[in-house]
């Protein structure tokens, strides 16, 4: 292989890998948040982390059966990331 063919492939890797940017989805819910994430997570693999309300200093602000509600789901999957809410 000559070194313009390296060249090219090293640019193309380069752009693809390093310069792309990433694309991460946020995805709404309406109450069964962790229960998808803990979907992908099963699929996907990786560190999965849920933010009840109830576990914040806002929760004085709603009734308590909103406390199970996810406020912020964050799935790191290698190069994946998905981030979600109810």
């Amino acid at each position: 292989m000559c070194n313009k063919t390296l060249l090219k492939k090293f640019e193309y890797f380069y752009i693809m890998f390093i310069e792309m940017p990433k694309v991460m989805p946020f995805l709404l819910f309406d109450g069964n948040c962790a229960e998808a994430m803990r979907f992908y997570q099963n699929y996907l693999g990786g560190e999965l982390t849920l933010t009840k309300l109830g576990d914040t200093p806002m929760k004085s602000q709603f009734t308590p059966e909103k406390y199970n509600r996810i406020i912020n789901a964050h799935l790191k999957s290698g190069e994946i990331e998905i981030s979600a809410s109810d």
